[in-house]
């Protein structure tokens, strides 16, 4: 008699995501999320856009303030979103 192996939801759809090879844009978009929920509502406000390209998060400012300020954080940053999201996928954070 054969054991079949019941699978969560969750499973799956990490099994999926990999065979598809769109481990990139969830996680960018995992970033996205966390870059909202993380940051100041303030700083979201001002939050132009965001994109993740290789492992570097590019986030663009419209407050030149707040960019500097942002700059001077970088490392700080990067920290918070990989001890979110539980690897280290940044790599550098730019901040234009």
């Amino acid at each position: 008699m054969r054991h079949n192996r019941e699978y969560t939801l969750g499973e799956v759809l990490q099994q999926w995501v990999k065979t598809m090879r769109m481990e990139p844009k969830v996680q960018e978009q995992r970033v996205i999320a966390l870059w909202h929920e993380q940051m100041s509502p303030m700083i979201s406000k001002y939050t132009h856009s965001i994109k993740v390209v290789k492992g570097v998060l590019y986030v663009q400012i419209e407050s030149s303030p707040l960019r500097q300020e942002l700059t001077h954080n970088r490392e700080k940053i990067k920290q918070l979103i990989n001890k979110e999201l539980g690897i280290d996928y940044i790599q550098n954070v730019v901040i234009r």
